[in-house]
């Protein structure tokens, strides 16, 4: 917990805001491509009770209670300034599973979900995914699917078109506001059974 750095985040923020009038920035608090790392005290004593099992890409420590809590005082502190701002992550690699019961962030939270467990998936690994999914919903921020999936494959023909059309009907179904997806590869003849169904 540093406040310093919240106010240094807001303060960049609203210094782009005052450089462009007019303009519309949002605030990027995604990692770059990285785990959730510290493991002083004050960063652990913000996360939530440890799983006893994890697939080790989400692991081996779960980060998502302290990531939400501070994307949430971001997002509050941004719109005190303008109720119309909008705060970007992604729950991603060890803060991708949901957070603890109880958290709660605002509809101007936009989470990018990336679930990265690739295909074909155990069914304890499709229901596993479908679950983080609503953990997050249950958060109240807007989500949108950001996965990983179409640098799946490559030229082996790994067909995931069910397993894949249940998770996305589910995400639709269950708040997904948008979509972004990693990478278009392009091996039509392998994987165009995937794309199509994109």
């Amino acid at each position: 917990y540093d406040p310093g750095f919240h106010e240094r985040v807001i303060a960049n923020w609203l210094e782009a805001r005052e450089a462009n009038p007019g303009s519309v920035f949002n605030i990027n608090v995604c990692e770059n491509d990285i785990q959730g790392l510290c493991e002083c005290d004050v960063c652990t004593s913000w996360d939530g009770p440890q799983p006893e099992s994890i697939n080790p890409r989400f692991g081996p420590r779960v980060v998502s209670d302290r990531y939400a809590k501070f994307w949430g005082i971001i997002c509050d502190k941004a719109m005190a300034v303008d109720p119309n701002a909008i705060v970007m992550a992604y729950a991603y690699v060890n803060y991708a599973p949901a957070p603890s019961e109880g958290i709660e962030l605002p509809p101007n939270m936009l989470i990018g979900s990336v679930p990265d467990i690739f295909f074909p998936r155990t069914e304890a690994e499709q229901q596993w995914t479908l679950e983080q999914w609503d953990g997050w919903a249950k958060t109240g921020a807007t989500l949108f699917l950001r996965p990983n999936y179409t640098l799946h494959g490559y030229v082996m023909p790994h067909i995931q078109v069910h397993q894949f059309a249940e998770e996305f009907q589910h995400e639709a179904e269950n708040g997904m506001r948008a979509t972004d997806f990693d990478s278009l590869n392009g091996q039509w003849s392998t994987q165009g059974t995937n794309l199509y169904a994109l």
